[in-house]
């Protein structure tokens, strides 16, 4: 199973696999909770935001789209988090929504980026988004989406950072040498963020990172 960097003839096939495991993900249940409107809205989103986070070349997929892992480098913005989702095409999603639909993603939206603004205060890479298909789950495929991105962050003895909102993903980040470093009940909803961050090489190992 080879890991390749997302193109846009990828983005169709590694979109789907994003949206059939994020299927059960706590805040697409809060935002849609009609599981056949959230099946549908998903098969549409995610495909665009793969392209979208593709386009500035830190997306990985496996040979077999078994899953997707979408970074952002550290030299980017939290904002290009929002201006991606937008020029993939994504602003035509509050059109899709019914208005109860669009108040909740709205309402989450803005607890995510308040809490990366707050944390994310020095270069970081940031882990988007990681998905594994149900189906190709507990293969070992997760490790194999994140290492391309990880092996960066050490040759430049960066921090990474991401959110999540599944208590049951800790044990997977936690194998990646992540941890939580916050937690707590995203604002006007009963859904737990837990935010985590992996330390610098040198941070992690207590020595100078070598010279390349």
């Amino acid at each position: 199973m080879e890991v390749i960097p997302i193109q846009k003839e990828h983005a169709e096939a590694a979109g789907h696999a994003l949206a059939r495991a994020f299927m059960d993900d706590p805040v697409n249940g809060y935002v849609l909770p009609d599981a056949k409107r959230r099946e549908k809205l998903l098969h549409y989103a995610f495909p665009r935001w793969v392209w979208g986070t593709a386009r500035r070349g830190h997306a990985y997929t496996t040979s077999d789209f078994a899953g997707a892992a979408l970074w952002r480098s550290p030299e980017l913005s939290v904002w290009i988090w929002v201006w991606d989702q937008f020029v993939a095409g994504l602003w035509q999603a509050p059109f899709k929504l019914y208005p109860a639909e669009l108040l909740r993603l709205r309402r989450v939206q803005a607890e995510a980026m308040h809490r990366m603004r707050a944390s994310i205060t020095s270069p970081h890479w940031v882990l988007d988004v990681l998905g594994v298909s149900p189906e190709s789950q507990g293969q070992g495929v997760s490790r194999r989406l994140v290492t391309p991105a990880l092996a960066k962050a050490d040759a430049q003895n960066l921090p990474c950072y991401l959110i999540t909102n599944k208590s049951s993903n800790i044990p997977i980040y936690n194998r990646f040498e992540f941890t939580v470093f916050r937690e707590g009940l995203m604002v006007g909803t009963d859904l737990m963020f837990y935010e985590m961050r992996r330390p610098a090489l040198s941070d992690r190992t207590g020595k100078d990172t070598p010279h390349p």
